[in-house]
C-alpha cells in the first residue's frame, strides 16, 4: 500500500507493506493498528501504534506521539524512533537513536545507538551499544550497556557498563563490571564486581571486588577479596578476607580486615583491626591498631595504641603512645610512652617511659626514662639504660 496522510485511524491486516506516496512519509493522526506481520518502508508518524501476533518492522524514521504497544509481537525499528511510552511483550530491536518516556519489554531489548528514556524495564536481556541516558534501569536477567548517564541500575543476574555515571543505586544479583571511568551513588553486588577508576558512595560486594584504577568511595564492605590497582580513599573499610591496594590507602574512619592487608604505598587510617598480616611502606593510625599476625613496613608503623597478637612479627619500627606485644611476639624497634612486652617475646630495641617485660624474653637493648619492670628469665644483650630525655622515635 502507498499512503500519505490519514485523518483518523489505520487498521492493517496481516502481511501488509506500506510505502509513502510523497517525500513527507506517512502520517496517521489517530491510532495505527497492525494485526500480524507488517513492514513500513518510509517515514511513519502516528498518534498511537498497536502491533499484534507477528513481526512489526519500520525501516524509516518512526514517530509515535502516544503509546507504542506490541502484544505477542517482535518489533524492529531501523530508523530513528521517538515515542511516548513503549510496551513490548516479546522483543524490541533498535538500530538508530531512540527516545521514549517509559520503555517496558518482557523479553529482550537490543539497541545499536543512543537510547534516551525516563524509565527502562526489561524482563530478560538488555543490550545497548550506544549511550544510555535517562532514569532508572531494571533488568531481570542480563544487562550489557555502553556509556551510561542514568539514575539507577537494578539487574537480577549479570550486568556490565562501558563507563559513565549512575547517580543513584546500582544493585546486581550476580556479577557487575564497569570497564572505564565510573561514578556511582552506591554499589551492591551479590557475587563479583569489577570497576574502573572513579568515585562513588558505599560499595557492598558478597564475593570479590576489584578496581582497575584509583578509587574514592564511602564505605567498602567485601565478603572475600578486595583489590585496587591504584590509590584508594574510603570512609570505612570492612573486608572478610584480603585487601590489596597497589598504591596509597587513606581511610577516614577505620578499617577491619579478617585476613591480610597489603598496601604498596602509605597507609593512613583512623583505626586499624587486622586479623592477619599488614604490609605498607609507612603506616599512620590516628587511633588504635590491633594486628593479629604480622606487620611489615619500610618506614615504620605509628599509632596512638598499638597491639600485636600472639606470636606476631613486626618488621620496621613500631611507635605509639601505648605499645603492647603479646606472648611469643617478635619485633625490631619499639618506641612508646608505655610499653608492655608479653612473655617469650624477642625484641631488638625498646625505648619507652614506662616499660614492662614479661618472663623469658630476649631483649637486645632497653632505654627507659621512669620505670622498668622485667620478669623471670629475661635476657638482656646489653644492660638496660636510663635516659632523660629519651631518644626521639624515627616517625
Amino acid at each position: 500500500m502507498r499512503l500519505g496522510r490519514i485523518d483518523g485511524d489505520l487498521l492493517a491486516e496481516p502481511r501488509v507493506e506500506i510505502e509513502a506516496e510523497g517525500a513527507n512519509g506517512v502520517v496517521v493522526t489517530g491510532t495505527a493498528d497492525f494485526e500480524g506481520d507488517a513492514t513500513i518502508r518510509s517515514a511513519f508518524e502516528c498518534g498511537a501504534l498497536r502491533a499484534r501476533d507477528g513481526r512489526f518492522r519500520a525501516e524509516g524514521p518512526l514517530t509515535v506521539h502516544g503509546e507504542l504497544r506490541a502484544d505477542d509481537a517482535k518489533v524492529e525499528i531501523l530508523g530513528p524512533l521517538t515515542a511516548g511510552d513503549i510496551e513490548v511483550d516479546r522483543s524490541l530491536s533498535l538500530r538508530s537513536a531512540a527516545t521514549a518516556n517509559a520503555i517496558e519489554v518482557g523479553g529482550s531489548l537490543e539497541s545499536d545507538a543512543a537510547l534516551t528514556f525516563q524509565r527502562l524495564q526489561i524482563g530478560g536481556h538488555l543490550r545497548v551499544r550506544g549511550p544510555a541516558r535517562g532514569g532508572r534501569v531494571e533488568v531481570g536477567g542480563l544487562a550489557e550497556l555502553g556509556p551510561v548517564e542514568i539514575e539507577g541500575l537494578g539487574v537480577g543476574g549479570k550486568a556490565s557498563v562501558a563507563s559513565g555515571t549512575v547517580r543513584g543505586h546500582v544493585e546486581v544479583g550476580g556479577v557487575f563490571t564497569a570497564g572505564g571511568p565510573f561514578t556511582f551513588g552506591d554499589l551492591e553486588v551479590g557475587g563479583l564486581a569489577e570497576v574502573g577508576p572513579g568515585t562513588g558512595g558505599g560499595v557492598e560486594v558478597g564475593g570479590r571486588f576489584r578496581a582497575t584504577g584509583p578509587l574514592s568511595i564511602g564505605r567498602l564492605e567485601v565478603g572475600g577479596v578486595a583489590e585496587v590497582q591504584g590509590d584508594l580513599k574510603a570512609l570505612r573499610i570492612e573486608v572478610g578476607g584480603t585487601l590489596q591496594v597497589r598504591g596509597a590507602l587513606a581511610v577516614s574512619e577505620g578499617m577491619e580486615i579478617g585476613g591480610t592487608a597489603k598496601v604498596t604505598g602509605d597507609l593512613d587510617a583512623g583505626e586499624v583491626d587486622v586479623g592477619g598480616e599488614v604490609s605498607a611502606h609507612l603506616a599512620r593510625v590516628r587511633g588504635d591498631a590491633q594486628i593479629g599476625g604480622s606487620v611489615q613496613t619500610e618506614a615504620g608503623f605509628k599509632a596512638r595504641r598499638f597491639e600485636l597478637g600472639k606470636r606476631g612479627r613486626a618488621t620496621g619500627p613500631i611507635v605509639g603512645e601505648e605499645v603492647e606485644l603479646n606472648k611469643g611476639a617478635d619485633a625490631g624497634q619499639v618506641f612508646g610512652r608505655v610499653v608492655r612486652i608479653g612473655r617469650d617475646c624477642e625484641v631488638e630495641q625498646i625505648v619507652g617511659d614506662d616499660v614492662e617485660i614479661g618472663d623469658d624474653c630476649q631483649i637486645g637493648r632497653v632505654i627507659y626514662r621512669t620505670n622498668l619492670r622485667a620478669g623471670r628469665g629475661v635476657q638482656f644483650r646489653e644492660p638496660p639504660q636510663r635516659a632523660d630525655p629519651l631518644p626521639p622515635p624515627p616517625l
